[in-house]
Formats: C-alpha cells, structure tokens, sequence
C-alpha cells in the first residue's frame, strides 16, 4: 500500500495455549516473553538479534509497526524496557485482555452488532463447507446470539460443527471456550483481586470499587 506510513510490519503472538474440543492445549514452541519475540522479528531482516539493543540498532532509521499479540503473557515491566528501548521510529500495536499501563491507549474491541455476527457465521459456515451457510437468517441469527457475539465464539463454533459436532453438543461445551478467554488472566490477578471476582460472582451484580473498598479496606483491589 503506497499510503502506508510504515517500511516494515512484524507480527508476533505471544499465544501460549489454543482451544481445541478436546480441551485446552499449550501451543508447541511457544513464544512465551519479549525475549523470546526478538529472533522472530530480527529475522524478518535476515538477522539473528537475540537482545534488544541488537534490534533496536537493526530497526533504527526503519519505519515499522511491531504487533504483538496476546501480550498478557508479558509482563508489564518487560513492556515498559522494552518500548523505551526502541528507536523513535518504531511503532507498536499491543493486543491484550490485561493492560499494560501508562503507556497504553486502549482501544476497547466491543462485541460484534447482530447484523455483522450472523454474517459472520454464514461466511465461517461457507468456508468450512457446513449447512450453517444455508441457514435461514432469523434461525442463523438466533444462532448467533447462542453462541456469542464475538469471533473467537463464532469461529469456535463453527471449526465444532465442522468436525462433525452437532451445534447443541458445541454449546454444552461453551464453557471451555470461556475458561480459554479468561482463564489465565484471572490466575495472573493478585490474590485479593481474585477475591473480589469470586464475590461479585457469588453477588450477580456489578459493585463500584469504592462500595468493594469501603466493605473490605484492607483487601488491595
């Protein structure tokens, strides 16, 4: 794209462990830190850079987006040295359900409109060559809502029809899809956060933090 403000893209996922039915697996040769990214991206430039300051040398002068995915998995002081050890040049692209503070600008991913989910299920369908591609609208879209409003659900649910599941047996099986999503952030939270997220699970109900702070001061939230 002659538009495009970058010379150089390097993407890189810090996925550790990916949902399958038969269950959560660990992904296999894993990239599990910032340092462990640096040889994926240094040989984007035909380079072996194993350290930082190696690849900030590399990257110095270069206009370059570096994505990194699945950031949860790094810790936010490794976050912190690691940008402020890059060449003004480089820009970043984070994706994370933890956040990595003072340096982020979040931009919430929201869940997907009806329209654009049952859409979205048909193509996933039409792919994967499933009857969910001649599905009715009105049925599809109830579909839709079934399983979840956002792509990681639809396509979850979709590669499960496709392995010869029926939809009812994949949504009895949903609750692996969630523990996936938010299983590993809820064991990097503090204790006491911990906590809280057992007691407004036992409460059903949103509480402000201030309420939580003024019932349990001496609980770290």
């Amino acid at each position: 794209d002659p538009d495009c403000p970058f010379e150089m893209i390097a993407w890189v996922s810090l996925k550790t462990e990916r949902l399958t039915f038969s269950g959560i697996q660990e992904v296999d040769d894993s990239v599990r830190s910032l340092s462990d990214a640096l040889p994926h991206i240094g040989s984007l430039l035909d380079s072996d850079s194993k350290s930082t300051v190696e690849l900030a040398d590399l990257l110095d002068g270069i206009p370059t987006l570096l994505v990194l995915d699945n950031l949860e998995t790094a810790t936010s002081d490794e976050v912190m040295a690691f940008v402020e050890e890059m060449p003004e040049n480089v820009r970043f692209l984070f994706t994370s359900r933890v956040g990595i503070g003072q340096v982020e600008v979040r931009f919430d991913l929201e869940a997907l409109t009806q329209g654009a989910a049952t859409d979205l299920l048909r193509k996933l369908g039409s792919a994967r060559g499933i009857y969910l591609a001649a599905e009715r609208q009105e049925q599809l879209s109830k579909l839709a809502s079934d399983v979840g409003l956002e792509p990681l659900a639809l396509r979850w649910f979709a590669e499960g029809v496709a392995a010869g599941l029926e939809p009812k047996a994949v949504l009895e099986q949903k609750a692996d899809l969630v523990a996936f999503c938010v299983g590993n952030v809820f064991e990097s939270l503090p204790e006491d956060a911990q906590k809280v997220a057992w007691l407004l699970r036992g409460m059903g109900r949103s509480t402000p933090v201030p309420d939580i702070h003024a019932a349990l001061p001496d609980w770290t939230i």
